[in-house]
């Protein structure tokens, strides 16, 4: 099959996000385009033997690499502080590029390192899990873990490029695979009904996953477009997480982000039928789905520990939250409530 190619409209300029198996091959022209002087490829260890040598092979030009420890215990500060100094020694200039190679927490670690380092600096996100494909290297949202809570530290930075090489997720265990499920999930749930039938499909990512992929990525730049730095209609994304990265904090990471997020969906969407926002059997038909999958659906642990967690959420403003609840499949909206209400829900 043919490469699929989406184009992103930002503030900073439009960019291609191409997805296909093998266009990783694109990389030369894509860094040769660019001109830089240096490029570094940033991944996690757990890469530095599989992808990461294949990759730097195909940067035209001097190319340094550099790992950090992978997991969300390293999407911190620390993590970003290394990169920084890496680049700093090798005497990076605005001019160069990062390559950030990974899922969700390379994406967002060596996105925040290039949008940080002399106040910006060129990123290509190539992602290899699921996950990073169909959300986080996409849009330009990097950032990074506090003790207090999720991506509180962070930067809209938008890539110059992103390569989906479909051949990468072909190597991934099938439990991470599944893990990137909720998050396609979620864009049917929030905005495209056509992707939550064929998610119900037993065989969709066996048939169908350019076009799963290809489908979450064109819905989110749709809304990128019309909402870059996450002031309206971009945090209808945000469904189920609000809930999800509660989820995440309170069993110490032990859940991983995707089966949070799948929980938080559930758990919003049963709040929503229960006071009549919602339509009858939505949260069913989303459970159905997500058990398929082999993704969590019940809350685990304490509800008011997670709601006491949910006060830190990046989403309050003052003494209210903003969340984001579904009217049916394929259509959700925005609500703004009081803290002390949402504590009674």
């Amino acid at each position: 099959m043919a490469s699929l190619e989406i184009i992103v409209h930002a503030s900073s300029g439009r960019y291609a996000v191409t997805i296909g198996a093998g266009v990783r091959k694109k990389l030369p022209e894509i860094v040769g385009a660019l001109s830089p002087q240096r490029v570094a490829v940033v991944a996690d260890q757990a890469l530095a033997e599989s992808h990461l040598p294949t990759v730097a092979s195909l940067v035209p030009g001097e190319v340094h690499t550099v790992t950090f420890p992978g997991g969300e215990g390293h999407k911190n500060l620390a993590s970003v502080a290394r990169l920084l100094e890496f680049l700093a020694e090798r005497n990076f200039t605005r001019s160069d590029l990062v390559v950030a190679l990974g899922g969700g927490i390379t994406g967002d670690v060596a996105g925040f390192t290039a949008a940080t380092y002399l106040r910006g600096i060129r990123v290509i996100q190539m992602p290899t899990t699921f996950l990073s494909a169909i959300d986080s290297s996409v849009g330009g949202k990097t950032g990074v873990n506090l003790p207090q809570g999720k991506n509180l530290c962070g930067a809209f930075w938008q890539p110059s490029a992103v390569l989906c090489d479909v051949d990468f997720l072909q190597t991934l265990p099938r439990r991470i695979l599944l893990d990137g499920v909720a998050e396609a999930v979620k864009c049917g749930m929030i905005r495209d009904e056509a992707l939550f039938e064929l998610l119900e499909k037993p065989d969709a990512l066996e048939t169908s996953l350019e076009e799963v992929i290809a489908r979450c990525v064109a819905l989110k730049a749709d809304v990128v477009a019309g909402d870059e730095f996450d002031r309206g209609d971009r945090a209808l994304l945000n469904f189920g997480h609000t809930i999800g990265h509660a989820v995440e904090k309170c069993t110490d990471f032990t859940i991983s982000h995707g089966q949070a997020v799948a929980i938080g969906m559930v758990r919003m969407t049963q709040i929503a039928e229960a006071q009549g926002w919602c339509a009858p059997g939505c949260a069913e038909r989303l459970c159905a789905v997500l058990r398929h999958y082999e993704l969590p659906t019940e809350v685990p642990g304490d509800w008011q520990a997670l709601l006491a967690t949910m006060a830190h959420d990046k989403k309050r403003s003052g003494d209210t939250l903003t969340i984001v609840t579904p009217e049916r499949i394929g259509h959700c909206v925005r609500r703004t409530i009081a803290l002390s209400e949402w504590g009674r829900l």
